[in-house]
């Protein structure tokens, strides 16, 4: 993705998706655990803030976050139990910082809301951070960084730097496009290095086969990005959304990251308020995605699912985790009831519990048992 040169720049229509999506899942998270994080802060960092504002007027992602959280702020009152939000923005460039800088000064601060700005790169502003509060990646507080760069440029140790406390999460624009193009480029030198530090180690080497498929290749790409955020201590979630240009080419994607299964189901509720047919993509090419699989094929997903367990046993909570990572739903019930429907597992609930079939509520299922049960039904019955 090629850098903007002008201090304010005019917002294509996936710009403005990425700030409809951090906005929605930002009124979610300020709410949620501004109810429920008691004397805490709730941080934000938002890495590569810009000028704040769209050469259309529209809002950019540090004002998006200030409106959403003087929303909470004001709505909740005394309900909002957490000490304070604290939005700190980060940008570089001179001339877009104190666009910036008025940008902020023109919002009208509910008395919990607090902003810090720093004026350098991505790296440097969080050190200073850490400088200020030694253990501000390290506490307890819900912590939210939003890193969308122009470029590649995004160092994965400082990216999980940041996703060490035990409330951390990570929304990253990842340029899948560009750093396939730093693949194929043979002739770079600096590209081996490029690449272990975008992906924290070199394990790249022995992932990529792609016959100079480039489309094929940033597919490769999101896995090992995905596969290396997991590796992160406590991250047990990774979603992503597929950001397309005027002619329907991937840009880049935007990789969501977290410990705890209901910030995925939340941000995967923004997204869809995108793209409501389920297949986490948009277009500027056109308004009417096309879906290869969206939610609405519950069949194809059981079978995933159905493949994952074989003839093995489960916990609710163990195919609830496979859905929120592997599907485009936000829990495993409609796969499971397809599953039952075709006898395909068995359901064991707690004690005197009467469960109407094709019903999976979270704490009366005990286990799952899979396998193709209707087969075994229909062999006794010959015999």
């Amino acid at each position: 993705m090629p850098a903007v040169q002008q201090t304010v720049w005019e917002a294509k229509p996936h710009t403005l998706a990425k700030i409809v999506i951090l906005k929605n899942y930002l009124q979610a998270w300020f709410r949620i655990l501004g109810g429920s994080s008691r004397n805490e802060k709730l941080l934000f960092v938002d890495g590569f803030a810009g000028p704040g504002r769209y050469a259309c007027g529209a809002e950019g992602s540090p004002i998006a976050s200030l409106k959403a959280a003087n929303n909470a702020l004001f709505s909740m009152g005394s309900t909002f139990l957490a000490d304070h939000i604290h939005c700190v923005f980060i940008e570089k460039d001179a001339s877009r910082f104190a666009e910036l800088s008025k940008s902020v000064a023109a919002v009208s601060l509910h008395a919990k809301l607090r902003v810090e700005q720093h004026h350098c790169e991505f790296v440097d502003g969080i050190a200073q951070m850490e400088v200020s509060n030694p253990s501000i990646f390290r506490s307890k507080a819900p912590t939210l960084v939003f890193a969308d760069p122009f470029g590649l440029g995004i160092s994965f140790s400082t990216l999980a730097n940041c996703m060490k406390g035990a409330s951390s999460e990570l929304l990253i624009n990842l340029d899948t496009d560009g750093i396939a193009r730093i693949f194929l480029a043979r002739s770079n030198n600096n590209r081996a290095s490029q690449l272990t530090d975008l992906f924290g180690d070199t394990t790249w080497q022995n992932e990529f086969e792609t016959g100079g498929d480039l489309k094929k290749l940033t597919v490769q790409i999101l896995a090992l990005y995905k596969k290396r955020l997991l590796s992160v201590p406590g991250v047990k979630f990774v979603w992503s959304f597929a950001m397309r240009g005027k002619h329907d080419s991937i840009n880049y994607h935007l990789v969501f990251a977290t410990k705890h299964p209901l910030g995925q189901q939340k941000m995967k509720e923004a997204m869809r308020t995108i793209d409501k047919s389920g297949s986490y993509s948009f277009s500027d090419a056109h308004t009417d995605q096309h879906v290869l699989f969206g939610d609405s094929d519950d069949n194809f997903y059981a079978e995933r699912l159905s493949r994952e367990y074989g003839e093995k046993v489960a916990t609710m909570e163990e195919v609830t985790l496979f859905a929120l990572n592997e599907t485009p739903f936000l829990n495993a019930k409609r796969m499971l009831a397809y599953l039952e429907k075709e006898e395909r597992i068995k359901v064991k609930v707690a004690a005197n519990y009467d469960r109407r079939r094709g019903t999976f509520p979270d704490d009366k299922i005990e286990s799952i048992t899979f396998g193709n049960f209707g087969a075994v039904t229909k062999q006794s019955q010959l015999l």
